[in-house]
């Protein structure tokens, strides 16, 4: 069985659950869970790039965008409910040296929750 690793934090809203899995060297499949405070939110792409306003990193990061897109507005009603939501990063390539992955979860230009979480280096089953 490959190497899990989970982790998660205190804040229930757009605070990232991440579970990564090693495929093999140098490719992860990567689980994001997080929550929405209401139906008005869905889940959108994920990139692997820095979030916006962030220019630089520590070299052994590799940082993972989850985009959150609100679809509320005035002509539109939200159910008042805590929903969840899932990105799934399958043959996630990260180069050799990374040590973490951060990810970030992004409503328009702004990360709303963050999680840096150490990569397994255990060889898969």
């Amino acid at each position: 069985m490959p190497d899990q690793v989970a982790t998660s934090t205190e804040s229930p809203t757009f605070s990232p659950t991440v579970f990564i899995t090693r495929e093999k060297p140098g490719v992860y499949d990567v689980v994001v869970d997080t929550l929405a405070p209401n139906s008005c939110y869905r889940v959108g792409t994920y990139q692997q790039e820095l979030p916006p306003g962030i220019e630089i990193s520590i070299p052994e990061y590799e940082h993972l965008v989850c985009e959150a897109i609100y679809t509320g507005g005035m002509n539109r009603m939200c159910l008042m409910y805590i929903k969840p939501m899932r990105w799934d990063a399958q043959d996630l390539k990260i180069g050799e040296g990374k040590t973490h992955l951060v990810v970030h979860i992004l409503i328009g230009n702004a990360v709303v929750g963050s999680k840096i979480v150490k990569l397994p280096s255990g060889v898969p089953a």
